[in-house]
């Protein structure tokens, strides 16, 4: 026969940002997203990247008897809704001083323009035959409209948390569709300045020792890792943390439970009246 001791403890864990937030990543080749862009500078508050699509792929399609094309970069995410043009975007995450919020501003630019093209839509999946396959409609609203899209070159989300430290994902397109005009003005490159405003008052310079699979993370997902280290919270001592949950455990009520055979046991009130 034998003893086991249960215990059941409640565990919160904190919401994750991310990133994404995104549909699958696409990737026709071996450089990622994060080698396209790169912080020229950082100081105080701000910082300046610069985002160089490289090695574009081209490919067509023919939907309803027209042929359409995609355009895609190595690290592409797509995250706009079925029907609109399908717009392949570099997602950046940045860490940021709690509290803030972001301006982002594109003081230079650099564009290829291609004629005589339609961009292929943001296809929808359908099941047929029991497996999936993609569904393409146009929206009337931007393909037969004048307005660029997307008419911002630069998103920004919602921020969040990773961990300790406070985020923001930007998705910067990296090409922009013309539809009266069926061109591309495909980006060659953007130079982008980012700030942070308000929030905390002052960096945190008592920051918290982290081991370096925690850091290795960090560093592979903020692009300005460095800037942001100081900004993230003051994590509780760990002599702190276990000392209180000693206390909590002493002052509850612990439960022992002979069991007889393995196997999944439901623990209600009425069993352990």
């Amino acid at each position: 026969m034998k003893f086991r001791v249960v215990f059941l403890f409640l565990i919160v864990l904190p919401g994750l940002l991310f990133l994404f937030f995104y549909k699958a990543e696409r990737s026709p080749g071996a450089i990622r997203s994060e080698e396209q862009i790169q912080v020229l500078s950082s100081q105080g508050r701000s910082l300046t990247l610069a985002f160089t699509p490289q090695t574009w792929s081209v490919q067509t399609q023919t939907i309803s008897g027209e042929d359409v094309v995609h355009m895609i970069f190595p690290g592409a995410v797509s995250g706009d809704s079925a029907g609109l043009p399908d717009i392949p975007y570099a997602p950046v995450v940045l860490g940021m001083p709690v509290g803030s919020r972001v301006s982002v501003q594109i003081v230079e630019s650099e564009f290829e323009t291609i004629g005589s093209t339609k961009l292929a839509p943001v296809p929808t999946a359908k099941l047929v035959d029991g497996w999936p396959e993609d569904r393409y409609v146009f929206d009337p609203k931007v393909y037969r409209g004048a307005a660029a899209f997307p008419a911002q070159l630069v998103q920004v989300d919602q921020p969040g948390f990773l961990r300790d430290q406070q985020v923001v994902s930007l998705r910067v397109a990296g090409l922009q569709y013309l539809p009266q005009k069926k061109q591309v003005r495909r980006v060659k490159r953007l130079v982008l300045r980012v700030d942070f405003i308000g929030g905390q008052s002052s960096p945190n310079r008592s920051i918290t020792r982290y081991s370096q699979n925690e850091e290795a993370w960090y560093r592979h997902t903020l692009a300005n890792y460095e800037q942001a280290r100081s900004w993230r919270q003051v994590r509780e001592k760990t002599s702190r943390r276990i000392q209180s949950s000693e206390t909590s455990l002493a002052a509850s009520t612990l439960y022992q439970f002979r069991i007889s055979e393995e196997g999944m046991y439901r623990i209600d009130g009425r069993f352990i009246e």
